[in-house]
């Protein structure tokens, strides 16, 4: 399967977007408490995005899908470190102990007054497919076989679809960086409206 003209255009908006969160990207961040812990797990996700790119380039769509749920659990746990995490829970995590599980800290988020229960709804309308997609299940299964056999067959809607929600993340990202280094993130609003009506 080649890339249309869809998939083409997405994939040129996401590498713009990347060459607008490296010039974006803070250079030093305080890495004191969870602030560490939030950057790091801020540049998983976006080391995760610019894979997917590369795999959509060579069209390896499965693989790329199977990603997806990897950017949002990083960008969770980020998040989770920077606002929510106990000093004990950080202390615990730098001396190599377990993170809470993504639910335990949905949950922890969703009780700050300003996400207003955002990121269980997130969770809830995403967490079945991506997890299809990461484990080879139904989803993945079903996007193998087409009217010619066994072969990839992703519609490139899906394709662009799955770029735009990664570019979301990217920004989302970003903004958790830059107020990591106390800088203002109003670029990442500005940039959240373009991204989202593309």
């Amino acid at each position: 399967m080649t890339s249309t003209a869809t998939v083409s255009a997405a994939l040129t908006r996401s590498h713009q977007l990347s060459e607008w969160v490296q010039a974006h990207h803070p250079r030093r961040i305080d890495a004191s408490g969870g602030r560490r812990i939030a950057a790091i797990c801020y540049a998983i996700a976006l080391d995760h995005r610019e894979a997917i790119l590369l795999l959509l380039e060579r069209d390896a769509r499965s693989a790329a899908f199977a990603l997806v749920r990897s950017i949002y659990e990083s960008w969770v746990r980020g998040t989770w470190a920077q606002v929510c995490a106990t000093p004990a829970e950080i202390e615990r995590i730098e001396a190599g102990g377990h993170m809470s599980k993504v639910e335990t800290m949905v949950k922890k988020l969703d009780a700050l007054p300003q996400t207003k229960g955002a990121f269980s709804r997130v969770k809830r309308s995403a967490w079945e497919w991506m997890s299809d997609y990461a484990h080879g299940e139904q989803r993945q299964i079903a996007r193998w076989v087409d009217a010619d056999g066994i072969g990839a067959a992703h519609p490139d809607a899906e394709v662009a679809g799955l770029l735009q929600a990664l570019d979301v993340y990217a920004v989302l990202c970003l903004a958790g960086l830059l107020d990591l280094a106390g800088v203002s993130t109003e670029p990442c609003a500005i940039k959240m409206n373009e991204v989202a009506s593309a």
